[in-house]
Parts: C-alpha cells; structure tokens; sequence
C-alpha cells in the first residue's frame, strides 16, 4: 500500500507503507506505516517536512504496552498524543476508554 502526501511535502511520489500485526494484551491490532525510516529519508528533500508520523516508533510500542497492561492509567482519563508516530499509543489508549487528541507535525500523518 503507498499513501499518498500532500501536494504542500517536497516528497516525490507516494510514500510506500507495510502492514504491521502487533499483539498487546491479548488484543492483535493492524496498522500500516512506513517500513523504515531510511525509506522515507531516501524520498524526503526537507528534513523540517521529514514525515515522522508516518513511523512506528519503538517507543510508541513501549507505551502502548504499558498502557494496556495498566489500563487504568488512561480509562475514562483525557489523553493527549504529541507526535508519537503512527499513533499506536493514541489508538491503544482510545481502545481503553481514554478520550483521546493525535497531534502531528503534519497533516498527512493525521
């Protein structure tokens, strides 16, 4: 699968994506992000329009587990997301009852 960026990324073309399978808690979540980050530094020209977001950080894995292992960090709570990547631990948090807010740089990774 590609996605494709906006028209305002100095990125040429589209920007390949792979599906990942991760399993958390019991629970198999899908999402698709870039492969790697050297992918995407291969087609970025502008290292400040760099799509980060378009990553799935180690991090995000880390604390989306954390997250679901203890949940009630999060349940019922409001969270908000700053640049995490794809969101993984947004989207966990969300699953676990938190009203939750993604920001990004970008648009395109929102």
């Amino acid at each position: 699968m590609k996605l494709p960026l906006g028209s305002n990324l100095p990125l040429e073309g589209r920007v390949p994506l792979k599906q990942f399978e991760l399993s958390i808690s019991g629970n198999l979540w899908k999402l698709f992000a870039a492969p790697n980050q050297d992918e995407l530094l291969s087609i970025a020209e502008d290292f400040e329009l760099f799509p980060f977001g378009l990553l799935l950080w180690e991090s995000s894995l880390g604390l989306a587990t954390r997250l679901a292992e203890n949940q009630i960090l999060v349940s019922g709570k409001r969270v908000l997301e700053i640049g995490t990547g794809v969101g993984f631990a947004g989207i966990v948090a969300r699953k676990l009852g938190a009203n939750v807010r993604q920001t990004d740089h970008l648009p395109d990774a929102l």
